[in-house]
């Protein structure tokens, strides 16, 4: 039997007004038996009910409370202390949805029967803000603090591991494990695994995999970029029966690419429900696999480096090899044919002493090999080997391997006779220099990784918690300033992410160009949309004055990578008030794309740093803004890919211009 209302409360027009018309959710309730008596419009409207369908029941019987022990909790105060203040509890609207509620009670006596008025405001939107805060600052702290591992001295091992282990119980994924192909690149290895309680380890179990009984894995991979299942029962057949004995639920795969080729994968299960993967999952595995795949990249280079080594070693026992042999007493040494021909030289055109030999060492090696060879001399090393540049005839510089020993000695131990081989490691030399430079690169995109992500995080927490603790001292307006300035610095952080993993996929030789004609009109556009907030609010006047019909065959994912670092970075050092221009123009041979600043402009020194990781330059923008330097390094070399150029002209305390050209030969059309 439905409860009936006491006349008297609504007894006058104009608390019915304010009962119905208030923007806060209202009930009456009996507390005899709880059912509801009378609810206002925006109690109706916010849990999606109609009046019949509340008045006579209870929250009880149509499931409203989320956790009815909270009602519950809240009635025993409200017995104690005879009303209830700002009471949160998670309720459900009636097409299921969870929503956050500040609530408050009273007991009210009418006409001597006992009711309970609720009131309730919907703080929903600003649990959902923090929530969404706590996510984000969490998932760019843990990017952080990998990239902080990778870059660690500890063992390669160690450091994968650690990796796997954090990203698992960040992701609560029930294995995370890495899998690297055989030299074949027929097989493949789970040579790396973190698996948590509910996973049975993989690792001893799968080596040496052959690709023919997984058919459809590679080509999904190489296609798709990724293979993922929620279920994996809708995969091919092929996989499923592999992936099933192992308990495996939901799957997401990425592959790992070293030089463009494919290395191996990485690949995140859950072995206890069917897991829907969410964007924001999905991104930051991806960029885990960015980092890990150049970690695994620089233990390639470093293999490499080894092998080079062993095969130094071992090219000494080849036939090709020069012959030296030395008569100490005399001064005479012999010089066989390949050690001549080596050189440049027809054996007989070298005059056969040691004079000969020390004109044609580098001047700068001679200190060091002659050092080297008196110790022998002297009896204090078993052999003489060094590796030091001899000239050749037409004037360039050999990296030689020289290596020999004393094999005659007169009576007083003093040395009569040397005999050794020398062989041209030029090569050699070469590739370690450009595997020495490759290792110098990677350590400082690691550095910079490292380096940069930590800045955004300071404001990120201190505003996160401004709005966690003191969430209630703040006005609506104060709440949106400070979402608005976490807004502002996950865009930044998220900007630097996409040049990190541009650039690092680059280096990889990742990136495919499509050329296409492109409006660059269009380009500039799109680019400059996505920092209206930041130019907007420095009060910079930014002008496209580039016509729609200016177009060009180009590849419009690099260029617009390039176009988005030019504004940025014009818009990050440009003074409030300033003035940001975009033009086109052309010469007989380039179509040129200029963005004019007016801000702090470059000193000669600083500009000699542009455009080089090696002497990385970064500095704050005019209100402070942080940067990488990593933006127009990628500019410089997704322009070459282009076959453009890009240049810049600065004056300090004036402004830049910033320009890329275009070839016509390229295909550039207007």
């Amino acid at each position: 039997m439905k409860e009936k209302l006491p006349e008297s409360i609504f007894s006058t027009d104009m608390y019915e007004r304010v009962f119905n018309h208030a923007r806060i959710m209202m009930a009456i309730s009996s507390v005899k038996n709880g059912t509801f008596v009378e609810v206002n419009e925006y109690f109706l409207s916010t849990l999606g009910y109609s009046r019949e369908e509340i008045i006579g029941q209870s929250s009880k019987s149509l499931g409203i409370f989320y956790d009815y022990s909270e009602r519950d909790d809240a009635i025993e105060l409200l017995k104690l202390t005879g009303i209830l203040v700002d009471f949160e509890a998670k309720v459900k609207s009636k097409s299921g949805n969870i929503l956050f509620v500040l609530f408050s009670i009273n007991k009210v006596i009418i006409d001597n029967e006992e009711f309970i008025l609720t009131s309730g405001v919907d703080v929903t939107p600003q649990r959902t803000s923090e929530m969404i805060s706590r996510n984000l600052l969490k998932q760019q702290q843990v990017l952080a603090d990998i990239s902080q591992i990778l870059n660690s001295t500890d063992s390669f091992e160690n450091t994968i591991n650690n990796v796997l282990s954090l990203i698992g119980e960040h992701t609560k994924v029930s294995r995370v494990y890495i899998f690297e192909d055989s030299d074949d690149e027929l097989c493949t290895s789970n040579t790396y695994e973190w698996c948590g309680a509910e996973a049975t380890p993989q690792i001893s179990e799968l080596r040496l995999v052959p690709y023919e009984i997984i058919p459809s894995w590679k080509p999904i991979l190489l296609k798709e970029g990724k293979l993922i299942s929620s279920n994996i029962d809708s995969l091919p057949e092929d996989i499923v029966s592999i992936l099933k004995p192992q308990n495996i639920k939901s799957i997401l795969v990425y592959p790992i690419m070293i030089k463009a080729k494919f290395y191996g994968f990485i690949g995140f299960d859950d072995c206890t429900t069917n897991r829907e993967w969410t964007l924001s999952e999905t991104e930051l595995l991806r960029a885990v696999t960015g980092a890990i795949s150049n970690s695994l990249e620089r233990k390639v280079i470093l293999k490499k480096l080894t092998e080079s080594e062993m095969r130094l070693k071992l090219a000494m026992q080849s036939a090709n090899e020069g012959l030296w042999d030395w008569s100490i007493a005399t001064g005479n040494v012999y010089f066989n044919k390949q050690w001549c021909n080596m050189l440049g030289f027809e054996q007989g055109e070298i005059e056969p002493n040691i004079k000969s030999w020390e004109t044609l060492v580098h001047p700068d090696d001679f200190g060091f090999v002659t050092q080297t060879l008196n110790r022998h001399l002297k009896g204090e090393t078993a052999n003489y080997e060094t590796v030091h540049r001899v000239k050749t005839k037409s004037g360039d510089w050999k990296w030689i391997l020289d290596h020999g020993m004393v094999i005659e000695r007169g009576a007083d131990g003093e040395p009569l006779r040397a005999i050794g081989t020398h062989i041209d490691i030029t090569l050699q030399k070469q590739t370690e220099a450009e595997l020495a430079k490759l290792l110098d690169m990677k350590d400082k995109f690691f550095s910079i990784i490292a380096h940069d992500l930590k800045n955004p995080f300071v404001t990120l927490m201190s505003f996160s918690e401004m709005l966690i603790d003191d969430f209630n001292d703040f006005s609506p307006e104060e709440i949106k300033a400070n979402i608005q300035r976490i807004l502002e610095t996950s865009q930044i952080t998220y900007n630097l992410l996409e040049n990190l993993l541009a650039w690092a996929r680059s280096q990889r030789g990742e990136i495919v160009l499509k050329p296409e004609y492109q409006s660059i009109s269009n380009i500039v556009d799109d680019a400059s949309s996505v920092f209206r907030m930041m130019y907007e609010k420095k009060k910079i006047r930014l002008i496209n004055e580039i016509e729609v019909s200016d177009k060009a065959l180009i590849d419009k994912n690099t260029i617009t990578t390039v176009i988005r670092n030019l504004i940025s970075n014009a818009i990050k050092y440009t003074n409030p008030g300033g003035e940001i221009i975009i033009r086109s123009s052309r010469n007989e041979n380039n179509l040129l794309i200029s963005v004019t600043d007016t801000g702090m402009g470059i000193t000669p020194a600083e500009l000699n740093k542009l455009f080089r990781i090696d002497t990385r330059l970064s500095k704050e923008g005019t209100s402070h803004e942080r940067g990488t330097g990593l933006g127009l390094i990628l500019c410089r070399e997704f322009m070459e890919k282009n076959n453009g150029t890009i240049s810049v002209k600065s004056t300090p305390r004036i402004g830049s211009i910033f320009t890329i050209s275009f070839p016509v030969s390229a295909g550039i059309t207007i």
